[in-house]
């Protein structure tokens, strides 16, 4: 877990943050985060560029939560799944972003949604 200055851990925007300047050299629109999707449907997450906001799965913890995390920021970077999607998953699997090398995170970058 991230921890912030007060040593709590830190805000999902917090992490956004931080994995922003980790990863995308801190050149990604700031955006809110927030864990309030039911999950009914099945959504883990989704990105909504006209709001600036990421809305997560109340259900994700730990790795899953930073792997829905990071999966919604590259859509942020790159828009919709695809080829540049699947190279950005790729890219931060090799930067050490294991929550990410899942069989889910690799078909969603190909899938056309």
């Amino acid at each position: 877990m991230i921890k912030s200055a007060s040593g709590q851990g830190a805000t999902l925007t917090e992490m956004y943050a931080h994995f922003n300047k980790l990863h995308f050299g801190g050149q990604l629109a700031t955006y809110t985060v927030r864990q309030d999707l039911t999950g009914k449907d099945g959504v883990m997450g989704t990105c909504i560029p006209s709001e600036r906001l990421i809305s997560l799965n109340e259900n994700l913890v730990g790795g899953e939560l930073i792997g829905e995390l990071l999966h919604e920021m590259i859509h942020v970077a790159v828009g919709h799944h695809g080829v540049a999607f699947a190279r950005e998953v790729e890219r931060l699997i090799r930067a050490g972003e294991t929550s990410l090398d899942t069989d889910a995170h690799r078909r969603a970058a190909f899938s056309l949604s």
